[in-house]
């Protein structure tokens, strides 16, 4: 009785061991969420331990902002046509993949440098959750990024705004618009290019007299999206509206109260000719 005995506890040992294990979350689950690997049976467990652990969740926005960001860079990058030159000149033992590979590898090379430059300057900021879209995520790092700047916060000053516009609605093939917030005090500084989740975006900011700054992010978006509701978002001390329209994504990122930045984007709905819902 006593070898019985001690072969079923070892059993329930072994069992709750196992259940233990299964219960646990380990960094390779969350690795996984952020490269959208993680089974399915385990994505409430590891949703329900990243909402007891803020520090976990940030880690894997973080994580999650970067893939994004390298992505919306480097895709092109790796997907470009191999030159005809490089083709022409390769061994006749050589297969064009080894150029394929040789570019790929150059690209995440490339990857590593930029990204260990461009997040050096905000690892302490807080990210935001992996839940937001990818667009809120370059919208927040575009505003944490250049509103410090005191040189070059923008790549074209207001007094270009016509050339501004018209640059910008060409790489972004539809027509984009520069709202206004005079009124609240908030004068326009100008704008930049930069990369969006899938194609070219555009990166608008404004200052008040006391310089603080307030920044407008325009993305492509899939046509078939139209959800014109805001939805609100913070990233450390700053408030987020983002909505989407049937051309464009739009991200309203300033240091404010809730409420303020509400009115702000209910007047960039005005400005662009639409009804809020």
């Amino acid at each position: 009785f006593k070898e019985v005995n001690v072969r079923t506890t070892v059993a329930q040992t072994e069992e709750n061991q196992m259940n233990q294990k299964q219960d646990t979350v380990t960094e390779h689950d969350l690795h996984a969420l952020v490269d959208g690997q993680l089974p399915r049976e385990r994505m409430s467990l590891v949703q329900a331990y990243l909402d007891q652990h803020p520090d976990e969740a940030q880690k894997v926005a973080s994580w999650t902002l970067q893939r994004n960001n390298l992505k919306a860079m480097f895709d092109p990058v790796v997907h470009e046509k191999i030159p005809d030159s490089l083709l022409l000149q390769q061994g006749r033992n050589e297969s064009p993949r080894f150029f394929i590979r040789i570019a790929a590898v150059i690209a995440w090379l490339a990857v590593g440098l930029v990204s260990g430059w461009w997040l050096h300057g905000v690892q302490s900021q807080s990210i935001l959750y992996a839940s937001t879209p990818a667009f809120v995520n370059l919208a927040a790092m575009a505003h944490v990024v250049y509103t410090p700047e005191v040189r070059h916060p923008v790549e074209v000053n207001a007094s270009e705004e016509q050339h501004l516009v018209k640059w910008l609605s060409k790489r972004l093939k539809g027509n984009v618009q520069i709202p206004q917030f005079n009124d609240a005090g908030y004068m326009l500084v100008g704008g930049r290019l930069l990369p969006g989740v899938d194609s070219a975006a555009a990166h608008f900011m404004y200052e008040n007299t006391q310089g603080e700054r307030l920044t407008l992010y325009v993305s492509q978006t899939d046509k078939q999206h139209n959800e014109t509701a805001f939805h609100y978002t913070e990233n450390q001390g700053n408030s987020l509206f983002y909505w989407i329209d049937p051309e464009f994504a739009y991200v309203l990122v300033g240091q404010m109260p809730r409420e303020s930045l509400l009115k702000l984007a209910h007047q960039v709905y005005q400005q662009l000719g639409e009804s809020p819902s």
